[in-house]
């Protein structure tokens, strides 16, 4: 793939952090579920002096001794769970400046935490007001059981979710709601009822990177808001087959809310085996303005129903509802039907993008259909197209 050295477009985008400062060097707390070992203390890369919080061994239901334990920890505290797993019916509940984490991060067949319960899920903004809550090192099983995101963060501000798996909850994995600022780092996101990652119409700064995103009902990420960075992901078979509408991409920008999307930057991920598209620029219901794709490499979308685009970049059908100035370059989109497409006609509704330096190989439909809203067209090359 062509890489991009120089950026040129907001070099100091993402990710979106907020230095703790002495907060790390504060102590940790040990919540000790069905077992925990002295060394599971001596070899977790946090292992100050720390404070010990027991929760009495056994089987069931533990929400209310995790929360517990939560609620009396102080600034900067971790508390780390036990071996094993943790079930759970009801929301976890993470107060600000206090990490919940486990030793090592679970597995399918034993998650750290495991929904039993049609509304229990991991929340890190309770009261809305929450400030640099944080997950790490865990397997949240919603175990087909949960009808809720499996993370939410809404209202939250700086949250921070860090090498954590979130499966099989009803709704999306994770879901930001209205964040002010947070990271999403290191991830997997799989086999989720709705979206895998939904970066909600009021969420702004927010970051995902490096992230694994698989298998979900509907868009692999699900992007609104202003100031998001998506890089270094990989994101793939997303979109469920007995769907009709456009919600199965792989990673799609669109302005659901009449606030509006801005500056969304789009890096460096792959993207490929989708149901219907690959990276989807477009706008519904507001203008998305000032989105970068840059260095993507796409492809293998929906080769067999015979309409998949590796970059899709359309407006709609009012002149509000635009989609402007986006820049579309460095990526390669092969093994789809068409390479990139935008609109054209009566729908073209996107506005001045520019579409540079492009590689589009090997595309059984066309390598690009630029439509009237691209106004610059420069340095893309193909190859093995039926047509272009």
């Amino acid at each position: 793939m062509d890489s991009v050295t120089s950026p040129s477009r907001r070099q100091a985008a993402g990710p979106f952090r907020i230095p703790r400062g002495s907060l790390l060097a504060l102590t940790m707390l040990m919540v000790v579920g069905t077992a925990c070992s002295d060394a599971d203390l001596l070899t977790h890369p946090l292992d100050p002096a720390f404070a010990v919080i027991d929760v009495p061994t056994g089987t069931g239901d533990r929400t209310t001794e995790i929360n517990d334990s939560l609620a009396a920890a102080a600034p900067g505290d971790v508390v780390l769970l036990g071996t094993g797993t943790y079930e759970f019916s009801g929301v976890i509940m993470v107060p600000s400046y206090v990490t919940l984490a486990a030793p090592v991060r679970g597995t399918a067949s034993q998650p750290n935490l495991r929904a039993t319960g049609s509304n229990a899920y991991v929340s890190l903004a309770v009261t809305n007001t929450e400030v640099e809550a944080g997950l790490r090192d865990l397997y949240i099983d919603g175990a087909n059981v949960s009808n809720t995101n499996g993370i939410q963060t809404s209202g939250a501000t700086n949250f921070r979710i860090d090498t954590v798996t979130v499966a099989r909850f009803g709704a999306a994995g994770i879901n930001t709601g209205a964040a002010a600022g947070g990271t999403i780092t290191n991830c997997t996101v799989a086999n989720n009822g709705d979206a895998g990652i939904q970066i909600s119409w009021a969420s702004k700064q927010i970051s995902v990177t490096g992230c694994t995103v698989y298998g979900n009902y509907k868009n692999g990420i699900d992007v609104n808001g202003d100031s998001i960075w998506i890089a270094k992901n990989t994101v793939y078979n997303n979109g469920n087959t007995d769907r009709q509408d456009s919600d199965r991409n792989g990673i799609l920008v669109w302005g659901a809310n009449s606030s509006g999307v801005l500056n969304v930057d789009i890096y460096d991920n792959d993207v490929y085996d989708n149901y219907r598209h690959g990276i989807v620029v477009t706008s519904t219901n507001t203008t998305v303005d000032g989105t970068w794709v840059a260095a993507n490499l796409v492809w293998g979308h929906d080769t067999v129903n015979g309409g998949g685009v590796g970059i899709y970049v359309e407006g709609s059908d009012s002149i509000v509802k635009r989609t402007r100035n986006t820049l579309v370059q460095y990526n390669r989109a092969e093994y789809n039907a068409w390479g990139f497409h935008s609109g054209d006609g009566a729908h073209a509704w996107d506005y001045d993008t520019s579409v540079l330096n492009n590689y589009w190989p090997d595309n059984w439909i066309k390598c690009a259909e630029y439509g009237a809203g691209v106004t610059t067209i420069s340095g893309n090359t193909t190859n093995g197209n039926v047509s272009c």
